[in-house]
């Protein structure tokens, strides 16, 4: 029982200390994302805006808050979170803004144009 214990008691201090998933310091996304889930996307991300991993993060130190393009992304989560919920109020019904990403605005690029969503809907 005690050698369970000492070979346990790492991996139970490690869930309390980083939450379920191990990640550290996630503020917008979900707490208990899977690795391959959190993995696609970030992906998409690095997609969606033609970026590195090193545009927002401090790599090897991924939890760190030190560079700006990652407060300005979590402010852009928000904000498609929000136009998913609430983009009916905003725009006409053929606009699915259930499905709106960070490509509908930037388009593969970091640098967004200026948008008007009647002329420019993907």
């Amino acid at each position: 029982m005690n050698k369970i214990f000492k070979m346990m008691a790492p991996l139970f201090f490690m869930t309390m200390l980083f939450g379920q998933s191990g990640f550290r310091n996630l503020q917008v996304l979900d707490k208990n994302i899977s690795k391959d889930d959190l993995k696609a996307t970030m992906n998409s991300f690095s997609d969606y805006l033609d970026v590195k991993c090193s545009f927002c993060h401090i790599l090897d130190e991924y939890y760190k808050d030190d560079k700006e393009h990652k407060r300005v992304a979590r402010e852009m989560i928000h904000l498609t979170k929000m136009i998913r919920k609430n983009g009916a109020q905003y725009f006409s019904k053929e606009y699915k803004t259930e499905e709106f990403t960070c490509y509908t605005c930037h388009n593969g690029s970091a640098e967004i144009k200026p948008y008007n969503p009647d002329e420019d809907w993907p």
